[in-house]
């Protein structure tokens, strides 16, 4: 930032925009409505994210990709509701761990089964809550996941068979389910000029031997990508983690950062910023 701020012919104005709430899909919306893009209005874009998401990339590297690089990521509840009673008499209730059970399973097809064997899509059943004692057979049911996909035709698919599979299954077995869905962050889709630009930026930082682009991407969501919907832009990643029997990925309790390789992201941005025209 400091050589920017010294370099006499940088043209136009430079924004820093920092992340709260990227986790809970709704950090950058909120900096959005609240004119973060605006006064003076924002030509492009660049962001950054550290870790190890592509086991090809080592630390200090700088992983680039055009065009689809992060998911869009939604999240889903649903409540089965039934009839309670007492374990030793299993046909006089309506058995909601039962049908979240057969929702379960029905819900892997989705994907296996409905969805292009050619299109990114994937449904994740992360919790389940139901019962209070061993003996006793509860009233209610909740299961928690995530449904994450590339493209907006399978991303409405996806929410819509979830639910009808969800409230179909119930009514099947006695009960009824309440599905309530929240659409998170969309798909991440980096410009091609604006990340040509990037690579060439981080080729004067570290060299063009350091600079690789990412093969696939990455199911994972991202709330970059609401900032890409409005101006175009790219998001890149910087591998940063400790050798080998230390790599832990994202969200493991024992993950961990290099912060000694920090420098190259901030570098990066810096000589995109005065080069970018």
């Amino acid at each position: 930032m400091k050589s920017m701020e010294n370099r006499k012919n940088l043209e136009g104005a430079v924004k820093l925009i920092f992340q709260p709430g990227e986790e809970n899909a709704g950090g950058a919306e909120a900096m959005i409505r609240d004119g973060v893009m605006d006064d003076p209005a924002v030509d492009a874009i660049i962001g950054l994210h550290t870790g190890n998401l592509w086991k090809g990339l080592s630390s200090g590297m700088v992983g680039y990709r055009y065009g689809f690089l992060m998911a869009a990521a939604d999240w889903f509840t649903v409540t089965f509701e039934g009839k309670g009673g007492h374990g030793a008499t299993p046909h006089l209730t309506a058995d909601p761990i039962a049908m979240a059970c057969q929702a379960y399973s029905a819900i892997q097809t989705i994907v296996s089964r409905e969805t292009s064997p050619l299109a990114s899509a994937v449904i994740t059943v992360a919790t389940i809550n139901g019962g209070t004692a061993a003996n006793i057979i509860g009233s209610s049911c909740t299961i928690s996941g995530t449904i994450r996909s590339l493209d907006p035709e399978t991303r409405a698919m996806l929410s819509e068979r979830l639910k009808t599979v969800c409230e179909g299954i119930a009514q099947s077995m006695r009960g009824r389910a309440e599905v309530n869905l929240t659409l998170g962050t969309p798909p991440l889709i980096n410009d091609r000029e604006i990340t040509d630009k990037l690579r060439k930026a981080a080729i004067e930082i570290i060299g063009e031997g350091s600079v690789a682009e990412v093969p696939e991407p990455t199911m994972g969501g991202e709330d970059m990508a609401c900032f890409l919907e409005n101006v175009p832009g790219s998001f890149f990643f910087l591998p940063s983690m400790f050798g080998e029997g230390k790599d832990y990925p994202h969200h493991h309790p024992k993950f961990d950062l290099d912060e000694s390789v920090f420098w190259i992201g901030s570098a990066v941005m810096a000589q995109f910023a005065m080069t970018w025209q």
